[in-house]
């Protein structure tokens, strides 16, 4: 029997096709599925569209304009101020359920006030957890209000729907009761996937992903420095963009480093990384890294960090199919990367062993297993 339709309010400052992000791939992700699974869902956020938004699997609704998401290379605390005063227009809106994004944290207190007025539940996807070490890293003396701040978000939520077990482990130290948190995965695309052929445009050594300080995409430059003859691309935008284009003439590499941007077309930026000899991600940060799944998916070896922050190093076979370096180890990234580049690597075994490996992570199989928390919270 076809389970009831539920109304599900999705609340995100971001979304594609306007922001790319893992936060706004997952969405993507379930948005086409989730109205086979009876879900009728419309997007709250703001007003990235013109006239009107494009047509597609669900409804999408502006709270408030536009406001940048960043100042300078940390998230506008204005625009999440703003955004999450614009969240009480939700007490007008028709739903059955709320589902948000746990950032930028402000927006959570609002929606729990809106939720206990409305009688809804609350449901979160918690992609990373920073605790105050990080917070402290990230805002310096005052990092102490940002930890607290996502501390008490924790305590908002109905229900939370957190992407790793790494991440719900750390949710748990921060005493969030053990029957609020839900293990909602990311996942890949497997038939879009095999549809991609290689890009003969791809560099040698590819980056993908915002271009943020934890992402560590200035470890690559580095390292390519050391790595005489091979190419680096890199893939996405955000505020460190110009730092890095300084960093690559400093290295005096800037004539072979291309910044390909933001690219739209997503089985481009498949194609891309395909072609690639090895994908870099050394990030310090990572809530899941939905390109290294996509990479060793595509069969193009990963090299990533063994930060304890950093998820995606979970996905990757050390040896097998990419390489796990120690955090800010320039040059055992360099090491690591001119290893892929010499191996004669076969894509086809890397994929054959990351499916082997993981073999749950199918969007459709998910895109359910989200559908049915939104319904047992009702």
């Amino acid at each position: 029997m076809k389970a009831p339709k539920v109304r599900v309010a999705v609340v995100s400052d971001a979304v594609l096709p306007w922001h790319r992000g893992g936060k706004e791939l997952r969405y993507q992700q379930l948005f086409t599925r989730w109205p086979a699974e009876n879900l009728d869902v419309t997007v709250y956020t703001m007003k990235w569209w013109g006239d009107a938004p494009p047509p597609g699997p669900v409804a999408f609704s502006a709270l408030c304009r536009r406001y940048r998401l960043y100042h300078g290379e940390r998230r506008s605390i204005h625009q999440a101020l703003m955004f999450a005063l614009a969240t009480f227009k939700m007490l007008w809106k028709k739903y059955d359920v709320i589902e948000a994004d746990h950032m930028p944290y402000l927006q959570l207190f609002p929606l729990r006030i809106v939720a206990t007025i409305r009688r809804v539940p609350l449901v979160v996807t918690w992609h990373e957890v920073w605790g105050r070490g990080y917070w402290r890293e990230y805002l310096g003396p005052v990092g102490f209000v940002g930890a607290f701040i996502e501390w008490m978000a924790t305590k908002l939520p109905s229900a939370i729907a957190v992407v790793s077990e790494g991440s719900a482990t750390r949710l748990r130290e921060m005493n969030v009761p053990s029957r609020k948190i839900h293990i909602v995965p990311n996942a890949l695309d497997q038939e879009e996937l095999n549809r991609i052929t290689a890009s003969p445009q791809a560099p040698s050594i590819l980056v993908v992903g915002r271009l943020m300080s934890h992402k560590r995409v200035d470890l690559t430059l580095r390292a390519l420095q050391q790595i005489p003859g091979e190419t680096l691309g890199i893939i996405g935008s955000g505020p460190e963009h110009d730092q890095l284009m300084k960093l690559s003439h400093e290295l005096a590499i800037a004539d072979r480093v291309t910044f390909f941007g933001d690219v739209a077309d997503h089985e481009e930026v498949l194609g891309l990384m395909k072609g690639a000899t090895v994908v870099s991600l050394p990030s310090e940060r990572e809530g899941f890294g939905i390109a290294v799944g996509e990479a060793l998916g595509l069969g193009t070896p990963v090299v990533t960090s063994d930060h304890l922050d950093n998820e995606a190093r979970k996905l990757v076979s050390d040896g097998l199919t990419g390489s796990v370096i120690p955090a800010g180890d320039v040059t055992a990234l360099a090491r690591a990367l001119q290893f892929w580049l010499d191996a004669d690597t076969n894509g086809a075994l890397i994929t054959e062993r990351f499916w082997g490996q993981h073999q749950d992570l199918s969007w459709d199989a998910v895109a359910t297993l989200y559908a049915d928390l939104l319904r047992e919270t009702l």
